[in-house]
């Protein structure tokens, strides 16, 4: 049996529009993905700055320690030297 031309052309239409609504199912899931994984970079990168900060300060009160310790000790020295 033999489908008439007007039935072979919707059916053809429909399987094309199938697969461009797959396609642009698809494209939008990888959109998507995208970005989520590009807010969590963004985010990882804010938290490793805020990290880096917090480093960089408590290196430079730990510099700003040792210069008060080195003055301290350089007291006692001349305490015990007079």
């Amino acid at each position: 049996m033999k489908l008439p031309v007007h039935v072979c052309v919707e059916l053809h239409r429909e399987l094309e529009k199938t697969g461009c609504d797959q396609k642009e199912k698809e494209l939008k899931e990888w959109k998507e993905r995208w970005c989520s994984i590009s807010e969590s970079l963004r985010h990882a990168q804010t938290q490793l700055q805020q990290a880096q900060d917090s480093r960089d300060q408590a290196i430079s009160s730990l510099e700003i320690q040792q210069e008060k310790n080195r003055g301290l000790q350089d007291d006692v020295n001349r305490l015990h030297t007079a």
